[in-house]
């Protein structure tokens, strides 16, 4: 029994290794391919698209990497580098422990590093763009008070974003900042839709997507945009303010835990103690 449980999780994850090496061999044949047809000058773009790999049979899921990765702030080369790390360390779990530890212990261990081979890059990947969305949503509602500043200044949407892109880096974090000149650049080389979808997708962030969703209205509908700006970083705001109250009452419980846990019980030795020292002495 554990004999097959261990060949079966060592031949997943050689399958797992063999599938990862494969895609990679034929992403590497299929851009030498593109090349090679760049070289030769096609006349059209549909030579290089039947040049796509076999194994591309679910482009949703390979767009969906993409926009994770952009969202993560990972480029494809680390992640999978990242990626072969985790399969070689969970390779490592499942094998290395049959020679030192009981069938028991290694077969647990087996299943551990199975179990982390499966789900680590994925976690891995969901912790890098939570950490990127932290990041960006931190600095989003002092972005959105020089946008309102600027707008009330005279000046349109895109000289604004113009002009925050360039000075902002100082009161900004450089993932904002970045994002607000790929904006920027998008605005000026597609429509406004198109450019402002991209931000949504490439942040990943709640806030930018209800802005881009009301920004969106706006140029549909005609509503001012600095009164769109001005509801979402009150939201944000607000939003800021009731996380803050939220430690605050997570503080407090944690006090009053630690009062009951060590201060009560050290006061009533304070009191106790003595009281008891002082009925052992009298009886002599």
């Amino acid at each position: 029994m554990i004999e097959s449980i261990l060949l079966f999780s060592i031949t997943m994850l050689l399958s797992i290794l063999g599938w990862i090496f494969y895609r990679h061999y034929q992403k590497r044949r299929y851009i030498n391919k593109i090349i090679a047809v760049l070289k030769e000058k096609s006349e059209t773009s549909d030579t290089i698209m039947e040049l796509h790999d076999e194994d591309v049979k679910n482009p949703s899921k390979q767009e969906a990497l993409k926009w994770r990765l952009l969202q993560a702030g990972i480029g494809e080369k680390a992640y999978f580098e990242t990626k072969m790390a985790i399969y070689g360390f969970g390779l490592f779990m499942a094998i290395f422990p049959f020679f030192f530890f009981s069938k028991q212990s290694a077969l647990m261990l087996a299943v551990s590093g199975v179990v982390i081979a499966i789900f680590a890059p994925g976690l891995y990947l969901d912790s890098a763009r939570n950490e990127r969305v932290k990041k960006i949503d931190h600095d989003l509602s002092s972005f959105l008070d020089l946008i309102i500043i600027m707008l009330e200044s005279g000046a349109g949407l895109k000289n604004a974003l113009n002009f925050v892109a360039d000075r902002g880096d100082k009161v900004l974090s450089p993932l904002l900042v970045n994002e607000i000149k790929t904006l920027e650049t998008e605005l000026s080389n597609y429509d406004s839709a198109t450019a402002y979808d991209n931000l949504a997708r490439r942040t990943g962030s709640k806030y930018i997507i209800s802005m881009v969703d009301f920004l969106k209205l706006a140029e549909e509908t005609g509503m001012g945009v600095k009164s769109i700006f001005e509801n979402q970083a009150r939201e944000i705001k607000d939003a800021e303010f009731y996380e803050v109250e939220k430690k605050a009452a997570t503080v407090n419980l944690s006090l009053t835990l630690v009062v009951f846990l060590f201060l009560l019980p050290a006061l009533a030795a304070f009191i106790i103690l003595p009281m008891r020292a002082g009925n052992i002495m009298g009886g002599f």
